[in-house]
């Protein structure tokens, strides 16, 4: 499994410290997306609602910039891969 074989995920829901939030997950399944979501709990700062739906392109601040090649790549602290 390589990061061009799984799909994007965008969640969608609240978290009581931050409010309303969307976080991006990539994933081999929707289901491996919900069962990590469920992995964490309320008390942990986990969601309290939440919809997952597939999307095809993460938006643009996903991604960090090199400052030396201006190469970018996926931020690994807002992309979260699950298995």
């Amino acid at each position: 499994m390589t990061k061009d074989t799984l799909k994007i995920y965008e969640v969608s829901g609240y978290k009581p410290l931050k409010g309303q939030v969307k976080e991006y997950y990539r994933a081999e399944t929707e289901l491996q997306v919900q069962k990590a979501l469920k992995l964490e709990t309320v008390e942990q700062g986990g969601f309290v609602t939440y919809s997952v739906r597939e999307v095809e392109v993460l938006p643009e601040g996903m991604f960090i910039k090199c400052p030396s090649c201006e190469s970018r790549f996926e931020s690994p602290d807002r992309v979260k891969t699950v298995h």
